[in-house]
């Protein structure tokens, strides 16, 4: 077999790994295997079995989806799915720290708001006691209006009953007088 007739034989193999694997996409493909998007895309275009690309070119992409070191191994279906469970692998291991970055970050965030509303209730547990402390300070006050008023008020009925008094007195005097002149 030839180097073209090989070459193009991977490149139809990478095409059916590819085109059976939608998530197989040629910007992951390029920054799973370090190949430019531009170079991966000539690897997959219509056409390109019958062009002519160094090896070096296309054995990155060929070790990730066929596990394929030369132009002379196999082209077994086995090393292409090796390399698909490879692939889905890594693609795994990021998504599983995608997605602790992600509870960290949410953590992060739960607990600022977690520290964000203790302060809250701190404060607003401070105005109540402060509220609470002007309240007993106004209850205090009008209960000493109060005693002041019925102390007030008593002075005024002993006044009242002292002048009640003093009217009596004087009015008995004023008769007695009366009473003496007539």
């Amino acid at each position: 077999m030839t180097y073209e007739s090989k070459l193009s034989n991977i490149i139809a193999r990478l095409k059916e790994v590819k085109a059976s694997n939608p998530e197989l996409t040629i910007q992951k493909i390029s920054e799973h295997t370090g190949i430019s998007p531009s170079t991966v895309s000539r690897i997959f275009a219509d056409g390109s079995e019958n062009r002519l690309f160094q090896y070096e070119s296309i054995k990155p992409i060929a070790k990730m989806l066929l596990d394929l070191d030369s132009l002379d191994e196999g082209a077994e279906d086995e090393k292409a799915l090796k390399a698909i469970i490879q692939f889905k692998e890594t693609a795994i291991v990021q998504l599983k720290q995608q997605i602790e970055d992600e509870k960290e970050k949410h953590s992060k965030k739960i607990e600022k708001e977690r520290a964000s509303s203790r302060q809250t209730i701190d404060f607003l547990k401070d105005q109540i006691r402060i509220k609470d402390k002007r309240i007993d300070i106004l209850f205090e006050a009008v209960e000493d209006r109060k005693r002041e008023y019925k102390e007030l008020h008593q002075q005024y009925v002993d006044v009242m009953q002292q002048l009640l008094d003093n009217k009596a007195l004087i009015d008995e005097i004023l008769r007695g007088k009366q009473n003496g002149k007539g």
